[in-house]
């Protein structure tokens, strides 16, 4: 698994981080719960910053180019 979008001032990996494995993007954040939002079984809402997604877009990007 390798880390594709982090906060760089995150120094004890207890931060909003987006991974890449073996083609599949996993999303470290702070887990929420919403009555708006039915969740099936083993899902969760996980909350990360727009900019996480913004960089971890721009990563794969430029990786397929």
């Amino acid at each position: 698994m390798r880390v594709i979008a982090s906060d760089p001032a995150c120094i004890n990996g207890n931060c909003p981080t987006i991974y890449l494995d073996e083609g599949r993007v996993m999303v470290q954040g702070t887990l929420r719960t919403r009555p708006d939002v039915t969740l099936g079984p083993g899902e969760a809402l996980v909350e990360i910053p727009l900019e996480r997604l913004l960089e971890a877009a721009r990563c794969l990007t430029s990786q397929n180019s």
